[in-house]
């Protein structure tokens, strides 16, 4: 078990492996992305950039520090 201070940073620290891939799809060139947790293994594939900003913005989003927060 992460002691408090451990588990806060883990809140507020998120890393993945990003691998971007230009592929051809009805005859147009688009990007292919995936995101994979060093920590977990997990990965998640997306269609294009707009789906991968998406994610990564509800991913940053969910949660505001509680010294941060406006009151």
């Amino acid at each position: 078990m992460f002691a408090p201070d451990m588990d806060e940073q883990r809140r507020s620290y998120i890393s993945y492996l990003l691998r971007l891939q230009r592929v051809r799809s009805h005859g147009r060139w688009v990007w292919r992305a995936s995101l994979e947790s060093p920590i977990s293994g997990k990965r998640h594939t997306f269609q294009d950039l707009p789906s991968l900003f998406a994610f990564l913005e509800a991913q940053t989003s969910l949660e505001t520090p509680p010294d941060d927060r406006d009151e």
